[in-house]
C-alpha cells in the first residue's frame, strides 16, 4: 500500500473525515425523520382510539379481508430455464420487500411461465406483504406495487376493491405491522409465517374515500422524503457514499516513484 508523509495522510485523513461525518449526519437525520414520520402516520391514522363500527359516519372499522380481494402466489418450475431465460414479467419474493415501493423486482418470468405455470398477473397499485419468512421474527414487511406482477408462495397480495384507495390500504396495514405481526405470529414451525385467517380479521380504521384522499396526500409526501430510494434522504445519502468512494479512490491513488539504479 503506498504511504505518504505523516503531513500528507493527516491532510487526506481530515477530508476523508469530512465526507464520512457529513453521511453519518444524513443517516442520523433520516433515523429521526423516519421516527417523525412513523409517529405522525399512526396519529393521522387513529382517528379515535374508542372507535366502534363508525364515528361520525365518516369513518368504520372493518377486517383486512374486507378491504379488497387477497391472493396468494407461486414459483414456477426453477428446473425450467424457459421459464425464467430473459423474463420480462416481475416476479415478487420476500428479498424484495426491502423498499415501501417496489420499483422493480430482482426475478422476472417469460409469458410461457405465465401461461404453462398458470402463474397470475396482478395488476398495478395492489399492496404485498409477508407470509413467510425468517423476516416475520421482528419485521411485518408491506409493499406498495406499481406495476403489475406475479408473486411466490410466501407473499400475499390486496387487490382493493372500489371504495379503498389503494395508497391508503398501504398506509394503514404499514402502520399497524407490529400489532399485526404480533397477533397473528404462527408459534413454532421451522420458519416464521402468519395466520393468514387471522390476518384477515385483523381490524383498521377505513375513512371515506375524500378523507382517505387527504391522508394519503399528507403521508406520500413525507414517505417519499424518508423511504423514497430515487428521491429524499435515501437518494441523498447514496449519492454522498459514492461521492466519498470516488474521492477517496482519488486521494489514496499515488504514482510510484521509480528507484534509482
Amino acid at each position: 500500500l503506498p504511504v505518504p508523509p505523516l503531513e500528507v495522510q493527516r491532510e487526506i485523513v481530515r477530508i476523508l473525515d469530512n465526507f464520512t461525518f457529513l453521511t453519518t449526519e444524513l443517516a442520523a437525520e433520516l433515523a429521526a425523520r423516519q421516527k417523525q414520520y412513523e409517529f405522525y402516520r399512526d396519529f393521522l391514522l387513529n382517528f379515535n382510539d374508542g372507535c366502534e363500527e363508525e364515528i361520525n359516519g365518516n369513518v368504520r372499522l372493518m377486517k383486512l379481508g374486507e378491504l379488497g380481494k387477497w391472493s396468494g402466489g407461486k414459483t414456477p418450475s426453477m428446473a425450467e430455464k424457459s421459464f425464467w431465460e430473459n423474463g420480462s414479467i416481475p416476479w415478487i419474493s420476500s428479498k424484495d420487500m426491502k423498499f415501501n415501493t417496489l420499483l422493480d423486482t430482482q426475478d422476472h418470468i417469460t409469458q410461457k411461465a405465465l401461461i404453462e405455470a398458470s402463474m397470475t398477473l396482478y395488476p398495478a397499485n395492489s399492496i404485498a406483504v409477508v407470509t413467510r419468512s425468517g423476516i416475520l421474527k421482528h419485521t411485518f414487511p408491506v409493499a406498495y406495487i406499481p406495476f403489475p406482477t406475479t408473486i411466490n408462495q410466501d407473499i400475499k397480495i390486496l387487490v382493493v376493491n372500489d371504495e379503498i384507495l389503494p395508497r391508503y390500504a398501504f398506509h394503514v396495514i404499514q402502520s399497524k405491522g407490529k400489532d399485526i405481526l404480533e397477533k397473528t405470529k404462527k408459534q413454532g414451525g421451522t420458519v416464521d409465517s402468519l395466520d393468514f385467517q387471522k390476518v384477515l380479521a385483523f381490524k383498521v380504521l377505513v375513512p371515506t374515500k375524500s378523507i382517505q384522499q387527504k391522508l394519503v396526500d399528507k403521508l406520500d409526501r413525507f414517505d417519499a422524503l424518508c423511504n423514497d430510494i430515487s428521491s429524499g434522504l435515501p437518494a441523498e445519502i447514496e449519492m454522498r457514499q459514492k461521492q466519498y468512494e470516488y474521492y477517496r479512490d482519488k486521494l489514496l491513488t499515488f504514482k510510484e516513484l521509480k528507484k534509482e539504479a
